[in-house]
């Protein structure tokens, strides 16, 4: 059952006693106690298609196949752009409009510190090892007057390399592998990207060559096409007028966040940095190269709303409307919004 939810679900499991669901038609199914023997035919030299039986690398496949087989094609989408755009107004318009996962690098963040596995351990290892340092930086520069360090209120910032397995983690996910995702502001730079989407390969050396044990192995980068965006939508405006939206933003949007006029200013110079214009080394550069400029659309953000979001509906139904959405029921919407 665990191979099976982390295969095609959210991987979490709950035991239930037969009295729970007794009543349910599929009960007497799995009360069935069946011994099987081998068939002659199938001792020698058949060819199973999942020889390792049930594990959660042949339920991903399983999964895979039912998607192919029945055209359930899932919509991956990236919007990209300075602070104050509208990434993120739009990415809930096209989450309510195609009924996919909304992934902001909060959200990735929060699902990091849930995770019970492997990966989780060590990045809370990590987690507490940056709070050490914050900790000892807060008391190098302590006044008598000030409060002790409260670790419980500390959040640092995790290192790129972190959030970069996040991410992955959160895009082979089962909901994203299944309905697809609205990618919204991260990967920031060319170099983010690269480290998402393109993965290392090992070179091997030809046969028969001499394998030096010693020798610093060769990687060439792939694009993993599993999780790629489709479609790259970038918003596009200038500083000034950027800035001029965000002093007009209501003070209740405004408190105890960076959308005042100094933190939307700094932002719009880190952004900049990472993406500067005519560099060809821009996050939108990159999608340009591995999906093609047809699939990239970029936006005025000074458009009015109705005219950004039909620019963003046309370019993702260019081939028709994602052909998933009229075979999902809502019983299979609200299971999918809970992986």
């Amino acid at each position: 059952m665990t191979a099976i939810s982390e295969g095609i679900g959210s991987g979490a499991t709950q035991e239930v006693s037969i009295a729970e669901v007794v009543e349910e038609p599929w009960c007497e199914f799995l009360q069935v106690n069946v011994k099987l023997a081998v068939s002659p035919v199938l001792k020698d030299g058949f060819k199973w298609k999942c020889a390792q039986g049930i594990n959660k690398d042949t339920m991903k496949m399983l999964n895979e196949e039912f998607n192919f087989f029945r055209g359930l094609f899932p919509l991956k989408v990236f919007i990209t752009g300075p602070p104050c755009a509208g990434k993120t107004f739009f990415a809930q318009k096209l989450v309510e409009q195609y009924g996919v996962p909304h992934i902001t690098i909060k959200d990735v963040v929060a699902m990091g510190m849930q995770l019970t596995n492997a990966y989780g351990d060590r990045l809370q290892e990590k987690i507490e090892e940056l709070k050490d340092q914050a900790e000892a930086e807060y008391e190098k520069a302590r006044k008598k007057k000030d409060p002790d360090f409260d670790r419980a209120k500390c959040n640092p910032r995790l290192p790129d390399d972190v959030l970069y397995d996040l991410v992955k983690i959160q895009l082979n996910s089962a909901g994203c592998m299944n309905k697809g995702f609205i990618l919204d502001g991260f990967p920031r730079s060319k170099e983010d990207a690269k480290h998402v989407f393109m993965d290392k390969i090992p070179i091997e050396k030809p046969e028969g060559e001499e394998q030096d044990e010693e020798a610093e192995v060769q990687y060439e980068e792939k694009l993993n096409d599993k999780i790629v965006p489709q479609y790259a939508i970038a918003l596009e405006a200038e500083d000034a007028a950027l800035v001029a939206r965000a002093k007009e933003l209501a003070p209740e949007k405004v408190d105890n966040t960076h959308h005042n006029e100094q933190g939307v200013t700094r932002r719009l110079k880190e952004y900049r940095a990472r993406n500067v214009d005519d560099s060809q080394e821009t996050v939108k550069d990159f999608f340009n190269d591995v999906i093609g400029y047809q699939n990239v659309l970029v936006v005025d953000a000074m458009l009015p709303e109705n005219e950004q979001l039909a620019k963003m509906q046309e370019i993702i139904e260019q081939k028709g409307k994602p052909c998933c959405l009229n075979m999902i029921s809502d019983d299979d919407k609200k299971f999918l919004a809970n992986l």
